[in-house]
């Protein structure tokens, strides 16, 4: 989906674009299934009933065949959380989406590989390789991925507006303990949801500590190897992408996310003791340093072991990587495939921060907007009043809601800094293929030309360039992908700003009540 990730006009009326595909998979599969469906009832109103049995199993495979139910899903990811830049706009859309994501997550455990489906008449189960099952299995642990992250963000949601009604009403009525009517299926899903993460990475290959901390290494990995090409059944690469999420800080962001909006959740509808300030910090912390940092435990929380981690200090620019005037071999370089993939990654990753950071923003905004009036009052009013209603609707709590917020507003700006950092980073990989890609592509195919032809063949027929080299396509299609990536964190980098802005209120509420109190407490 690297195409379509700013919703520009252009990419609106670009009909080659992966988003344009996927809708028109989406639509032909609804049609295909239709037709199919009109057939065997024409079928049987000429009592043709040849091989109906056969049919009507054909069909029922059809419904659930892997390449419609994989655009299906990536669809809903992407326009849900990759697209999304707050929670107001995604409440718009989830009402409608949410009838899709119910329907894709009762398709999953029927999934059927396309590859099984035969022209012969008898419907033959084709030849089971085993490149054909492992490339299954890893394609239903990325949808098993994607669909949980797809539920997790429907009953966060649910559980996000229970905290604002709760948190309204403790404010408005200065009740600092509230027995109130809460989803209980949406608590209940959420914890199960972070039982089934812990048992996914199982299904998945860890990838080595070499592997994560080598970029050059890893950009590699995550690619199908060369000699796999013309392979019938290509083996997997050595890092798959549901590794790569599973053990890079898209699936920790996801978990940590949960367990924040479980807590605090807790904390509003039970009592203080469900969400220490302890836990609170150590979360708030670990949801930036996901991109930063490997492995991170503590006994307090039942945050999942994510290990080794992908951290975005190993990224670098092509100038660190990249021979300006000669390649020797063909991992003396960053492979651009791969770095494309591990930003793609970053990218979504950070889009599901983004997102998660402006739920729980929003489970805040009745205190905030509470934080907003006392300031404007305490403009019109003296020293006095001040003190006043810097003591006034204070509980436990709402305290442990303040010091929240504030760890909140400090996790925010950490990761506008590593979301510019990753800007940078693809912006340098997009000037790198506009400058030097094409003739580093030249100087691979020319030296694979030594390697493979004899040197009298070189002589005979020498090396052609034409006038409209097919590097050249390549490398703006990656310039593209990459400009897109970059414009579409950048989005996220503005979206994280405007919450920083308004959790600001939380810094300065938070500095004014301490030094009121130990003003009231000095002699």
């Amino acid at each position: 989906m690297c195409t379509s990730i700013v919703a520009t006009q252009s990419q609106v009326d670009d009909s080659n674009s992966i988003h344009s595909l996927y809708q028109k998979i989406i639509t032909l599969s609804n049609s295909m299934v239709t037709e199919a469906e009109e057939f065997l009832v024409a079928a049987y109103r000429k009592h043709a009933y040849t091989k109906v049995r056969e049919f009507t199993q054909f069909i029922s495979q059809l419904h659930n065949a892997d390449v419609f139910l994989t655009v299906r899903v990536e669809m809903l990811h992407w326009q849900l959380i990759v697209s999304q830049h707050d929670f107001d706009t995604l409440l718009e859309q989830l009402g409608q989406a949410q009838i899709s994501i119910d329907n894709v997550t009762k398709q999953l455990p029927m999934i059927v590989d396309c590859r099984d489906f035969s022209v012969t008449p008898n419907f033959d189960q084709y030849e089971r390789v085993e490149n054909v099952r492992l490339s299954f299995d890893h394609l239903k642990s990325w949808l098993n991925l994607r669909c949980l992250t797809l539920n997790a963000i429907v009953y966060a949601t649910s559980l996000v507006m229970s905290i604002v009604k709760v948190e309204h009403y403790m404010i408005s009525e200065s009740q600092h303990e509230i027995a109130e009517n809460v989803p209980p299926e949406s608590v209940k899903s959420l914890n199960s949801l972070l039982s089934t993460m812990n048992d996914l990475d199982s299904q998945t290959k860890e990838p080595s500590t070499r592997e994560l901390s080598n970029f050059k290494l890893l950009s590699w990995s995550v690619m199908v190897k060369r000699d796999q090409i013309l392979k019938t059944f290509p083996d997997l690469p050595d890092v798959s992408c549901a590794s790569l999420y599973c053990y890079g800080p898209y699936r920790r962001v996801l978990s940590i996310g949960i367990e924040l909006i479980l807590g605090l959740h807790g904390l509003v509808s039970e009592n203080s003791s469900a969400f220490t300030k302890k836990s609170m910090d150590y979360l708030l912390r670990s949801l930036y340093e996901s991109f930063l940092s490997g492995q991170l435990t503590s006994e307090d929380t039942d945050i999942p072991k994510v290990y080794p981690a992908i951290n975005t200090s190993l990224l670098s620019s092509p100038k660190d990587d990249h021979l300006p005037n000669g390649i020797s071999s063909d991992n003396d370089f960053v492979h651009p495939g791969g770095v494309l993939l591990i930003l793609t990654m970053f990218y979504e990753s950070i889009s599901l921060a983004t997102l998660l950071v402006s739920m729980i923003q929003s489970a805040l905004r009745p205190r905030s907007h509470y934080h907003h009036e006392i300031n404007k009052y305490q403009k019109r009013k003296n020293k006095k009043d001040k003190v006043i209603n810097a003591n006034s609707n204070y509980s436990p709590i709402l305290s442990l809601l303040d010091n929240f917020a504030v760890g909140l507003y400090y996790t925010t700006t950490k990761l506008v800094t590593i979301t510019d950092q990753l800007v940078e980073v693809t912006d340098c990989w997009s000037t790198w293929c506009h400058d030097v890609s094409c003739k580093e592509f030249q100087l691979i195919a020319s030296n694979a030309c030594t390697h493979v032809l004899s040197e009298d063949f070189l002589v005979q027929y020498p090396v052609l360039k034409p006038p409209n080299c097919a590097f050249e396509e390549l490398s703006n299609v990656y310039e593209k992908s990459f400009n897109r990536i970059a414009a579409g964190l950048r989005v996220k980098s503005s979206c994280l700003q405007n919450i920083t802005t308004e959790l600001a209120v939380y810094q300065s509420r938070t500095h004014e009540i301490v030094s009121v109190q130990n003003s009231n407490s000095s002699p």
